[in-house]
C-alpha cells in the first residue's frame, strides 16, 4: 500500500509543468507580451481554486478516489491537448484552466484521505504531503524544462499526461480507500 503521498508527487508535477510554462506557450506560440499573459494566468488561478473547492465538496462522499483518478485523467489528456493542437488562444487559456482545476479537485480529497490513514501520526504525514508537493514543484519545472529542451511545448503535454496516467494509477491500484466507504 502507498500513501496519497506518492500519487501526489506526480499530479503535483503535471500541475507545476503546465503552470510553470504556460505563460511561455502563450509567448512563444500566440505572441502575448509579459503583461498580456497576466489575464490568462489570473484565469487559471481561478481554475485552481475552483477546483480545490470542488474538491472539498467530494472528499467526504464515497467516490471521492474514484473522481480524483478522473480528474487526473482528464488534466492530463487537457495537458497533452493544450501544448499540442495549435488551437486558439482563448481555448488554451480555457484548457489550462481546466486542467488546473482538474488537478486542484485532488488536493482537498488527498489530504483528507492521508490524515484519515496516518491515525494517530497526522502531523508526521502532513509533513510528508509538504514534501510531496514541494518535490512535486521540482519536478514539474525541471522535468517540464527538460521536455521543453529536447521536444517542445508538445513533450510538456506528453510528460503532463504520462505523470497523470501514473498519478491516476498510484491512487487507484495502491491507496486504499476509507473502510466507511467500503462497507
Amino acid at each position: 500500500m502507498l500513501p496519497p503521498n506518492s500519487g501526489n508527487v506526480a499530479q503535483r508535477t503535471v500541475y507545476f509543468a503546465t503552470l510553470s510554462y504556460l505563460a511561455a506557450y502563450l509567448t512563444e506560440e500566440y505572441g502575448l507580451s509579459t503583461e498580456e499573459t497576466v489575464l490568462p494566468l489570473v484565469l487559471v488561478g481561478i481554475g485552481a481554486i475552483a477546483g480545490a473547492f470542488a474538491g472539498g465538496i467530494v472528499a467526504g462522499r464515497p467516490s471521492r478516489l474514484g473522481t480524483t483518478m478522473f480528474c487526473f485523467l482528464g488534466g492530463g489528456i487537457a495537458s497533452v491537448i493544450l501544448f499540442s493542437a495549435g488551437l486558439s488562444e482563448w481555448l488554451v487559456i480555457a484548457l489550462a484552466l481546466g486542467v488546473a482545476c482538474f488537478f486542484s479537485v485532488g488536493w482537498p480529497i488527498l489530504t483528507t484521505r492521508l490524515t484519515e490513514l496516518s491515525e494517530s501520526s497526522t502531523a508526521t504525514a502532513l509533513r510528508f504531503w509538504a514534501t510531496s508537493n514541494q518535490l512535486g514543484a521540482i519536478g514539474g519545472s525541471a522535468i517540464g524544462g527538460l521536455a521543453l529542451a529536447l521536444g517542445g511545448f508538445s513533450m510538456v503535454g506528453v510528460v503532463c499526461l504520462l505523470a497523470a496516467i501514473v498519478a491516476a494509477a498510484i491512487l487507484g491500484l495502491k491507496v486504499p480507500e476509507s473502510p466507511d466507504f467500503t462497507r
